[in-house]
């Protein structure tokens, strides 16, 4: 994510990473079971979070765009390659199936917040979900929005069995991002140099994992 005041927020995330990236430099965390005390951790008074919905659709969108706007080194997917996908589309998005995802919304008086979890479709990665596209207004970081995204999303992954890995990408320099993330219980497992390119500039990727429901490795 740059050098940007984003760094102070939260961070890059998106689905999929390729093959080879991950050198095995920490072995991921087992998740964290204090989620209560997580919840009740500095989501401001007039801030609440809750899944978005197909109804969604348009304020989700909008968001998203601004993100890509405003913060480009965050997110694999370009403002330029997006914005003329019509919000309608986003619906789609926005109606998993039980089991496969969710998007969770912090609300003010409109959305000012949002992150997703996906699970992997490959049957052979079934047992992977990816945390992406997390971004929160400026005005509206600092304010415990991003750790209270996280957390919806973690939950949602904890009450799922099948769910064992959850992934996820941070540009190098978003140092807050990273804190965050491996407070909630992520280490950091690889690094991509020069993953993206924007205006001229690269920028490297963290990849970081977290054991959901532990298992044996020759299950």
């Amino acid at each position: 994510m740059g050098t940007g005041k984003l760094a102070a927020g939260l961070g890059d995330v998106r689905l999929g990473v390729k093959s080879g990236v991950f050198s095995g430099e920490a072995l991921p965390k087992k998740l964290p079971l204090s989620f209560a005390a997580m919840k009740s951790a500095t989501l401001s008074p007039g801030l609440s979070v809750r899944t978005l919905t197909p109804e969604d659709a348009v304020e989700y969108w909008t968001l998203r765009l601004m993100g890509l706007q405003e913060s480009p080194a965050a997110f694999g997917s370009s403002y330029e390659e997006s914005k003329d996908s019509p919000a309608a589309e986003q619906a789609k998005r926005l109606a998993f199936a039980p089991g496969e995802g969710l998007v969770v919304g912090v609300f003010s008086d409109h959305l000012v917040g949002l992150g997703g979890l996906s699970r992997c479709e490959r049957l052979k990665e079934r047992h992977k979900a990816w945390i992406w596209g997390l971004y929160v207004l400026p005005d509206f970081r600092q304010r415990g929005a991003g750790r209270a995204i996280m957390v919806q999303l973690l939950d949602y992954a904890r009450v799922n069995p099948t769910i064992v890995m959850i992934n996820l990408t941070v540009t190098t320099t978003n140092l807050a991002a990273k804190r965050l993330y491996e407070d909630l219980g992520f280490s950091t497992i690889g690094h991509e140099p020069k993953a993206l390119q924007v205006g001229g500039a690269y920028y490297d990727w963290n990849h970081m994992s977290m054991e959901c429901h532990p298992v044996s490795s020759d299950t």
